[in-house]
Parts: C-alpha cells; structure tokens; sequence
C-alpha cells in the first residue's frame, strides 16, 4: 500500500524533470533524469526496496534507466500521463477502501449477532422476572384460600 505512494513519488520527481526538458525551461546545471542515489534519499529507502517500488514503474514502461546525464531512471510520457492522473494514488485509495469493504462485512454480522445475544437475554430475564411475580401472586392466593380454609373449618368445629 506505501509502495503506491511511494511510486506516485517517484513518478512527481521524475515529471518534474520531464517537464522541464520538454518545455526547455531548464537551467545552465540542468541534467535530464533523477539519480538512484537521489531517489533513495527521497524515498527514504533501502536500495532493495527502491527495486520493488521501480519495477512496477518499468513493467508499466512508465519509467526508462539512463546513464547519459545522471546514472538513474526518466520519466516517459507514459509516467507523466500516470502521474498526471494520480494512478498509484487511485490505486491506493481502492486498496484501502475494499479493506474498509471487507472489515464491514464482517464486523455488521458480529455485531448483529451481539445484538441479537443481548435481546434474546433481555427478553428471558424479563419473562422470568414476569413469571416469578405470578408464582409470588399464586403464592399469596394459596396463603389466602388456606387462611380462609382454616377458617372455615375452625367455624364447622365451632358449629358442631
């Protein structure tokens, strides 16, 4: 994902010379092309790693090697369309967005579920909360048809 910004950055320092040949506003110490060694400073990056970045650049012929002016790489038209049209950054954008994608799709599911766990437990404590209090109130009519009972036949002993 960094190589694609990190391409884009190649193909910015590279049209900038480009353009600057083509259109001949160039100064007196003016050398067409960017060095490897200056591309790696900019980069920020090992030598090994610069490889991996240039050679989807020269796959895609949007860049060519030199050793005219400068030992390093140019850019073509192709490279200047590219960067033009920000084509490393598209890609990268696209990248993240089918990781924002994939990560949706599998986080709504869980939470979905998530939810669903907490409402199904809702639903049972409320239903037990509701079937104790029944319990409670059969409780309290048995005690009161008892009370009554024992009463009724305290009042039969009494009569007889």
């Amino acid at each position: 994902m960094n190589f694609n910004r990190q391409r884009h950055k190649v193909l910015k320092l590279l049209s900038v010379s480009r353009i600057q040949f083509d259109s001949g506003r160039k100064k007196a110490n003016f050398k067409l092309g960017v060095s490897f060694v200056d591309l790696e400073q900019e980069l920020k990056c090992d030598l090994d790693t610069c490889e991996l970045i240039y050679s989807t650049l020269y796959n895609e012929n949007e860049v060519e090697y030199t050793n005219t002016a400068v030992i390093g790489l140019i850019s073509t038209q192709k490279g200047l369309k590219s960067y033009s049209e920000k084509k490393y950054l598209k890609e990268n954008e696209k990248i993240i967005i089918e990781y924002i994608k994939n990560f949706v799709q599998i986080i709504i599911p869980i939470l979905s579920l998530i939810v669903a766990i907490f409402a199904i437990k809702l639903k049972i404590q409320t239903s037990e909360e509701k079937i104790n209090i029944k319990i409670e109130n059969l409780e309290k009519q048995v005690e009161n048809q008892n009370k009554l009972i024992n009463k009724l036949g305290n009042k039969k002993v009494n009569v007889l």
